[in-house]
């Protein structure tokens, strides 16, 4: 789970990424500033997605009982990959990031007046680094 300044960090990240794109297809000069408020909005989304797996993570690790071998703790993390509780969370957790590049998609979209092709390819990089990075963990 990503700590608060882990969150503010990938907003900025986030925001770079677009920002920069937008200048290299050399749409009109908006100021990085609006574009952070814009794309603040877009990880309204990960709120969800973080009370999901946390409420996810409660109901399935209070279910748990702890093995006392040491040996036996793969076998329960394997079990545990597999719990439908968490599929559905992860689930859930696509579903969200797709909403946040959705909101980043708009915001572009309107902030710099341009193409749906060109609004689209300048935050599918972002959205998907934010797909793929904490999905890579768990696979």
């Amino acid at each position: 789970m990503l700590s608060i300044v882990g969150v503010f960090l990938m907003w900025f990240a986030v925001t770079a990424i677009i920002y920069v794109t937008m200048e290299k297809l050399n749409a009109s000069q908006k100021s990085f500033r609006d574009l952070f408020k814009l794309v603040g909005w877009g990880f309204t989304p990960a709120v969800f997605s973080g009370l999901v797996s946390g409420v996810a993570t409660f109901l399935v690790y209070t279910q748990v009982s702890f093995p006392s071998d040491p040996a036996q703790f793969s076998a329960l993390f394997s079990s545990l990959r597999n719990n439908p509780i968490f599929f559905t969370s992860r689930l859930l957790f696509v579903t969200f990031t797709l909403w946040q590049g959705l909101l980043w998609f708009f915001a572009v979209k309107n902030l710099y007046d341009v193409s749906r092709r060109v609004a689209g390819g300048s935050v599918v990089v972002p959205t998907l680094l934010w797909l793929f990075l904490p999905l890579s963990s768990i696979i």
